[in-house]
């Protein structure tokens, strides 16, 4: 298994946590910027395609802590409570965070 996870932003953090700031109700759908990191040190992210990041935010909304999603022909399965991505051929994993856009 090869890791490159480094520490998430706080604000990754408190949507992991189902948190999202004051006045979310439970279970409600977090609309934000969905980004994996490019390298271990978590300087560089790219975002994730709308399409993923809208499976990534109905799957937040249903409670659910594992998401398998396809992004440029890879197969990756997210883990919402970690907050990585494990690419499934390769077992790579990469933090993941969500950027609140509102």
């Amino acid at each position: 298994l090869l890791r490159q996870a480094c520490t998430a932003a706080p604000e990754a953090a408190a949507f992991a946590s189902g948190g999202g700031g004051s006045g979310s109700a439970p279970g409600a759908a977090q609309r934000g910027r969905w980004q994996a990191a490019k390298d271990s040190a978590c300087s560089d992210w790219w975002d994730f395609p709308a399409e993923v990041a809208g499976q990534l935010n109905a799957a937040r909304a249903e409670g659910r802590v594992l998401v398998n999603v396809k992004v440029r022909n890879y197969d990756y399965e997210i883990d919402l409570q970690k907050m990585v991505q494990r690419n499934l051929r390769t077992g790579t994993e990469r933090t993941v965070r969500i950027i609140d856009d509102m």
